[in-house]
């Protein structure tokens, strides 16, 4: 088997599959990629177990329906060292793999094809056309507010939910949660699952900078994303999400708007001096002023205040510094709308012009 391809598409493909190879895992195989060659096309895959992430390349090539798998670092590596815009061959024989271009030559080892995982056969349930922009920006809004390794499974990753009129995504820690939808027609009544945090995270990656079209498919055990030239395939987590619709502020007594950069320039100042364990700034709302004031163990301090339009009873409450700044840097508005409920027992906060987004954040009890 012997095909020549371009060293920037090859690159490309290996730098979009080689997120999910495992080192040194005792599934040897995981550390190789899949390549699969037929007379139209070249294929690359790499799976972790829970994830697959496919890459398919037009090629003109004499060769048909031949595969191999081999070190996907090291086939990765080669390429990057090579010159930008250069020729590679590739010829696959018996259990080597050997790239040529110009005056570089070098010889893989392969292993067979037989033991690569194979994905699952999938009969989706939910398949959409949609925007991916409106995938990548609902990614973008939520994903900070996922749990790491929480013992509650279900919160180490996105809820994922589907009706006839919105998509919607969810995520907490069970310190804030971070709820983002859009306004799209569909024709399934309800639907909802739940994406890892991993899955996620290796989404996020595939997301083009270009718009374009993606094609969802769904059931309750995977998920599929076709993203141009990539397909993307992943595990769910089965468990049920818990309600989240109670901890969002229907009516709040108190709505605060306050610029997002001066808001964001004052809290990073201000967090350099916030103590290393909870990260504590205190916010003190009175007579048209926010105050920002923050300490740590060594006694020191940083304290700034900000104007604002505000008449009501002084407020005060501590939150951590880096849940707000992490809301803040996923703003895309010029405004944001503060809003609690008097005992404070959490806090929201929304864009002023986009109203299908909640951001909650629970208050420190210091």
């Amino acid at each position: 088997m012997k095909f020549i391809i371009e060293q920037k598409k090859l690159l490309k493909a290996l730098q979009k599959v080689s997120v999910l190879l495992l080192k040194n895992h005792s599934f040897a195989i995981l550390e190789n990629v899949l390549i699969q060659l037929n007379s139209e096309q070249l294929t690359i895959t790499s799976t972790n177990l829970d994830t697959e992430i496919t890459v398919y390349i037009l090629i003109a090539s004499q060769s048909v329906n031949i595969s191999t798998t081999v070190s996907g670092r090291k086939l990765l590596n080669i390429c990057k060292s090579l010159p930008i815009d250069s020729m590679i061959e590739i010829e696959i024989h018996e259990k080597k793999m050997t790239i040529c271009s110009k005056n570089s030559n070098f010889e893989l080892l392969t292993m067979p094809c037989d033991h690569f995982p194979s994905t699952p056969s999938f009969n989706h349930e939910v398949e959409l056309i949609l925007p991916q922009i409106f995938i990548k920006n609902m990614l973008q809004n939520t994903y900070f507010s996922m749990a790491i390794n929480d013992v509650r499974y279900y919160l180490n990753g996105i809820l994922l939910e589907i009706n006839s009129h919105e998509i919607k995504m969810v995520a907490t820690d069970g310190h804030r949660m971070a709820v983002c939808a859009i306004n799209f027609k569909t024709v399934y009544n309800f639907f909802s699952v739940i994406i890892s945090r991993k899955g996620i995270l290796e989404l996020i990656k595939l997301m083009e900078k270009k718009d374009c079209n993606i094609h969802l498919f769904v059931n309750k055990n995977n998920i599929k994303i076709k993203i141009k030239n990539i397909v993307f395939f992943s595990k769910l987590i089965d468990e049920k999400y818990p309600d989240y619709s109670n901890i969002l502020l229907k009516n709040p007594d108190i709505k605060i708007k306050i610029c997002v950069m001066m808001l964001k320039n004052a809290l990073i100042r201000v967090s350099i001096l916030a103590d290393k364990k909870f990260q504590s700034v205190q916010f003190y709302f009175f007579n048209n002023q926010l105050e920002l004031k923050s300490n740590n163990e060594e006694e020191e301090y940083a304290r700034e205040t900000l104007n604002i339009q505000y008449k009501k009873n002084e407020m005060k409450f501590s939150v951590n510094v880096n849940y707000v700044i992490d809301i803040l840097n996923n703003i895309k508005d010029e405004n944001i709308i503060i809003s609690f409920n008097v005992p404070i027992t959490s806090l929201q906060i929304q864009e002023e012009q986009q109203k299908n987004n909640y951001f909650v954040i629970m208050p420190l009890l210091l």
